[in-house]
């Protein structure tokens, strides 16, 4: 009977490995021969947004030891082993049949002993992608290896990621949903049914106050075209014709996600801008007016990258590496866009990348 092992991968996924060192095919059949080999798909990320692309990998782990008595923390613990793709013939296990189990979850670009998968466009029905691949044996006696990795295909309109390990902040993922202006949530505020009816008369009183200040407000608003609804939101553009410069504001609580797991929250302000307001390509540091802010509003904490190359065309010290502001669209009075930065802080870098749909509060 032929041997068949299949290794899946949910959201927790293979052996973090340390050290990595090259090993033969020698010594890696002596490690299958002891069990003391992993096998793993490792995705760069488990939880992607739709048309995203990522990196996933197969990876071999040879433990020296005996890995039920081995500590992670051991210099040597779970060592990469390093797939010789120019002789594959050589190796215990030719990778090959690289697949996505469901139909319209995405496409995969092969490369031996990697595949770059890109997302769809819209979330697919299962809002998952199953990816798979085997490893078959080139030598006798080894069982048929077949790996799965699920990649969850999320799409929210503002996501940010951020990474800086010397600041202690490794890929984190940020995801916040816009909110209306909050004037329009109390309005449509109820009291529950057992609220008194003078508990009842007194919070419709309220609301029709409510209800005729925001009229008022909405209306002088209007009248200097700003939206205030966008205004008073949590995410909001602004263009000011003076200097030709757009600005892109995302503020509030957002959700944290790290390794692909829950985090708690941050208070974060994002801010963006560019010169003028159509689609196209934005270059930080080409020019002044396009820039990238983040600031950790809770602890005090910004990054950033910003220079005017006419007054400042060296800069001194650690200093950012710029990045681009990309505006998809503008339809609708709504910019879609995607941005991608190397941050400075005090005495640190960072990269921030996101995608994002937001409103113009004025035309």
């Amino acid at each position: 009977m032929r041997k068949i092992l299949i290794i899946a991968f949910g959201l927790v996924c293979g052996i973090q490995a340390v050290n990595a060192q090259q090993y033969t095919p020698q010594q890696l059949d002596q490690a299958i021969a002891r069990r003391a080999v992993a096998f793993a798909l490792k995705p760069d990320k488990e939880i992607v947004e739709t048309g995203e692309q990522i990196q996933i990998s197969v990876e071999l782990r040879i433990f020296p030891g005996d890995p039920a008595t081995m500590n992670p923390g051991d210099a040597n613990y779970g060592q990469d082993y390093r797939y010789d793709t120019r002789n594959p013939a050589n190796e215990p296990y030719q990778i090959k049949n690289w697949k996505i189990m469901e139909q319209g979850a995405g496409s995969l670009d092969i490369h031996d002993d990697f595949a770059t998968y890109k997302a769809p466009a819209t979330i697919p029905a299962g809002k998952c992608a199953t990816i798979s691949v085997e490893l078959v044996p080139n030598r006798p006696g080894l069982a048929k290896i077949i790996l799965l990795q699920t990649i969850y295909i999320e799409d929210n309109p503002i996501v940010f990621y951020f990474d800086a390990p010397t600041a202690g902040i490794v890929q984190e993922k940020y995801t916040i949903k816009p909110n209306d202006n909050q004037m329009n949530q109390l309005a449509g505020m109820q009291l529950p049914p057992s609220a008194s009816a003078a508990q009842q008369a007194k919070m419709a009183a309220l609301q029709a106050q409510l209800a005729q200040v925001s009229a008022q407000a909405r209306a002088a608003t209007a009248a200097k075209g700003i939206n205030m609804d966008v205004a008073m939101s949590n995410a909001k553009a602004f263009y000011v014709r003076e200097s030709n410069i757009t600005t892109m504001q995302f503020m509030g609580h957002f959700m944290v996600t790290k390794n692909a797991r829950y985090a708690g929250v941050k208070q974060i302000m994002f801010t963006l801008t560019f010169k003028g307001m159509a689609p196209g390509q934005y270059a930080i540091k080409r020019a002044k007016e396009n820039t990238a802010y983040m600031i950790y509003t809770d602890k005090q904490e910004a990054f950033g990258c910003a220079n005017d190359p006419k007054k400042n065309p060296d800069e001194k010290g650690i200093h950012c590496a710029g990045g681009n502001i990309n505006i998809i669209s503008f339809t609708d009075g709504a910019f879609k866009g995607t941005v991608h930065a190397k941050l400075e802080g005090y005495s640190t870098t960072g990269t921030l990348d996101g995608k994002f749909t937001v409103k113009m509060a004025n035309m």
